[in-house]
């Protein structure tokens, strides 16, 4: 006889994925039951009481939030700027929740233990949040209110997200499914295309993160006060300095300035002749001085003096040439042809130049290698900026051995009295060219230097390191004077201001950053590089400073305002240097992909097109510097 079977009520939605989820963690399929809940969650199917996995304790906030800073710690440098974004939009929502829960001791916490890392490039929203005490505080709260009802944007390459997602799921059980949740709820993640490159002159508008219109955390901490004026002379100085410009102009006279001056300037290009500037009118170098000085007192307020021994006649010497320069340099007006550049190759060097640099008297340049010694080449003849009047003269080549592994920094001082270098073994080396030797030896970085540069008066120096530092020296303290702390990557490049008060920085992390060097502070940040930071220059008046990364994007930056003048792709390669001529109109940048492009960086249109491009015979660009008559000096490898 047949039994009929009772009836089973049917199982709810809320039930089978209950006992889904419950298979799946028994049988530990992590990633999988972490995307089915947030899955779930999001169309209700998952009732409250069920879905603490993604709420957590209170305490659980803290934990996951230093374990996922951990691990971006402890990341590949190549991956952590684009993973270092993630924190604060998790920092601001997870104090929010806490808030929200009325976890007012645990927020308190929260807050006190890791919101100091966010102060320079979010200070205005830090402080914001500090008024938030209570639940009733966040209706109330501005901040609060637009970072909960705007999405804050990120944006990934597909690697990098992956990493991420890889991290969060694997520690699903120790709270990371947290941080899933706000990524879902919160963040708006934008995956960058696989494309390299889209165009040359692509807009980066495009790229921006954060939430749209709001950057007024970053534009206050901009608008700190700074002093990029020129340090004047004291009265002594500048009578002495006087007398040895009329005896300049008098035993000089107009009947020997340089050949190279007295004839309009011509540059090859595409088997022409074409003329290319015009010689500017001599004038007595007092007038000269007293025009710079005019000129200098418009770039704002000077900074206190630095310790710098006293001037001596040679360094009167200097001024006086370096203002008879100034006399007979080019200008690159409306009238004029396009700008002069005088390449130098160094062929079958099978990748071992590192870097390189030329001296502001363009009578020699030096280079560093990765087979742990440098290289000078010197022009033998007498003539003003030497290397633009030799020709095929044969240079004069001196090696300096002493380095432990590869050099990736060298600089020139003023006066070409002493060379630096910076290594790969973690130390800085002053050397002579007169006895072919090192003078000094600086230590404290325990890791490799990457760049190194004198400042303006030859006295003082700088270096960028792999231990995400920058550093000052004097040339007479083997220990650093000052210690600059800030960036989350490596230090790749290093400038120091015209005034010498200031050092520039541009770092792996993707942001540059202005330092003073009497409180070793930040006092800009400029942010919109989407890599690594590849080359720097700062115009000859102080005020601008123009950054390149790897991806071939440069921008050209207002340090009075701390704000972006204009942004462009120049190259579609990794860049290795950038310049500005004198009078601060052109702008030569090179790099990887072998060609010399100059740029108008005095437009107030947006700039798309180079103004002149020139083209090497396959050879890499390491290195372009004006002179102080504003001929371009080129050095490449092949």
């Amino acid at each position: 006889m047949a039994h009929s079977s009772p009836h089973v009520p049917p199982t709810s939605t809320p039930d089978l994925n209950k006992i889904v989820l419950d298979y799946l963690s028994k049988k530990g399929y992590s990633r999988t039951e972490a995307i089915l809940r947030l899955e779930a969650s999001s169309v209700g199917a998952v009732p409250e009481d069920q879905q603490d996995w993604h709420l957590g304790l209170p305490e659980t906030y803290v934990q996951v939030y230093a374990a996922l800073r951990d691990w971006i710690d402890s990341t590949l440098d190549m991956f952590k700027p684009e993973l270092q974004k993630t924190l604060f939009p998790i920092f601001v929502h997870s104090f929010l929740d806490l808030i929200t829960k009325s976890a007012i001791s645990t927020a308190k916490v929260f807050f006190e233990s890791f919101s100091q890392e966010h102060l320079i490039l979010h200070g205005h929203d830090v402080h914001k949040l500090e008024d938030i005490t209570s639940p009733a505080d966040l209706e109330q709260n501005s901040v609060a209110a637009l970072y909960r009802k705007h999405k804050y944007r990120l944006n990934f390459s597909q690697t990098t997200f992956g990493l991420l997602l890889h991290f969060l799921f694997e520690n699903e059980s120790n709270g990371s499914g947290i941080i899933i949740r706000l990524l879902n709820q919160y963040i708006d993640i934008n995956i960058k295309s696989s494309t390299k490159h889209q165009g040359a002159t692509k807009s980066t508008e495009q790229y921006d993160e954060g939430i749209p219109q709001h950057s007024e955390q970053l534009n206050e901490f901009n608008s700190q006060e700074i002093y990029l004026g020129r340090i004047p002379l004291s009265t002594e100085d500048e009578e002495a300095l006087l007398k040895v410009l009329d005896n300049y102009d008098s035993q000089k006279g107009d009947e020997s300035e340089d050949v190279a001056m007295d004839t309009v300037i011509t540059q090859k290009a595409h088997d022409t002749q074409e003329e290319t500037s015009i010689k500017a009118p001599c004038r007595p170098l007092r007038e000269v001085y007293e025009d710079r000085k005019k000129r200098e007192s418009a770039y704002g307020k000077a900074p206190e003096s630095l310790p710098l021994p006293p001037l001596e006649v040679a360094d009167l010497d200097a001024i006086a040439c370096n203002l008879d320069d100034e006399r007979n340099c080019i200008q690159f007006d409306k009238d004029a042809k396009g700008p002069s550049v005088y390449m130098f190759s160094l062929h079958n060097s099978y990748s071992t130049l590192n870097c390189a640099t030329f001296s502001q008297d363009a009578s020699m340049f030096l280079v560093g290698t990765s087979e742990n010694y440098l290289q000078l080449y010197t022009s033998t003849n007498s003539q003003r900026q030497s290397l633009i009047s030799a020709k095929k003269e044969q240079l004069k080549q001196q090696k300096f051995i002493g380095h432990k592994a590869s050099i990736y920094g060298v600089s020139i001082s003023r006066d070409n009295r002493f060379l630096l270098s910076g290594s790969g073994d973690g130390f800085v080396r002053l050397w002579s060219p007169e006895t072919g030797s090192t003078l000094s030896i600086f230590g404290g970085h325990n890791a490799p230097i990457w760049d190194v540069e004198f400042d303006p008066n030859g006295f003082y120096f700088a270096t960028a390191a792999d231990d995400h530092t920058a550093r000052l020296w004097s040339v007479e303290h083997p220990s650093p004077l000052r210690l600059f702390v800030g960036h989350e990557n490596d230090v790749d490049c290093v400038k120091i201001h015209k005034n010498s008060a200031y050092v520039l920085t541009g770092s792996s992390d993707t942001t540059c950053r202005l330092w003073d060097v009497r409180t070793s502070d930040a006092v800009r940040v400029l942010i919109g590089h989407k890599q690594p930071i590849s080359a720097l220059a700062i115009s000859d008046d102080g005020l601008d400073v123009i950054s390149a990364d790897d991806s071939g994007h440069v921008f050209v930056w207002d340090l009075r305002k701390g704000q972006k003048r204009h942004s462009f792709q120049a190259h579609n390669e990794p860049i290795y240097s950038l310049d500005v001529s004198k009078e601060g109109k052109l702008l030569a940048s090179g790099g990887i992909d072998t060609v010399v492009k100059f740029w108008d960086i005095q437009t107030s249109e947006t700039i798309e097109e180079p103004l002149y491009t020139y083209r090497t015979k396959n050879t890499v660009i390491h290195e372009l510097q004006f002179t102080n008559r504003n001929f371009c000096l080129s050095l490449s490898t092949s």
